[in-house]
């Protein structure tokens, strides 16, 4: 699979139309959802560069990636991947290198298997994860 151009990645479709749950070969997804912070106070060339910067960390992972979408409004970049072990943090890292600013707010992968109770809440174990979320989508707490 070729990776799409950096005007599919402003593709508006609701994500859940989009976003698949296997690959072709019916395998479950690995996915993943970085947020940029505050990313309404970047001016439109700055929020196109990263754009860019995230198709450029990406093209490496081309014949792995299923989807990628970067939501601007929400300042949100979730990314779906054939299963492929370990290749979550792999990805997941060259994004960060690339936009540092992008921090991770979910993943079947977490960058520390050891952080059981974190993933718990993160899994929606807790009830407070609806504001948590939402704090972290616009910046309230």
């Amino acid at each position: 699979m070729a990776l799409p151009g950096p005007r599919c990645l402003l593709e508006s479709a609701p994500l859940w139309q989009r976003a698949p749950t296997r690959d072709a070969a019916g395998r479950a997804c690995i996915d993943f959802m970085l947020m940029i912070p505050r990313i309404g106070r970047h001016s439109a060339a700055s929020r196109q560069a990263m754009v860019l910067q995230l198709h450029d960390s990406l093209t490496p992972f081309a014949s792995n990636l299923v989807l990628v979408d970067f939501n601007q409004r929400l300042g949100l970049i979730w990314i779906s991947l054939k299963p492929v072990p370990g290749i979550a943090r792999v990805v997941m890292a060259a994004v960060q290198q690339a936009i540092p600013e992008a921090k991770l707010v979910a993943s079947q992968c977490h960058p520390d298997p050891a952080a059981s109770s974190r993933r718990q809440r993160l899994l929606g174990q807790d009830r407070g994860l609806g504001r948590r979320m939402a704090g972290l989508i616009w910046g309230k707490r």
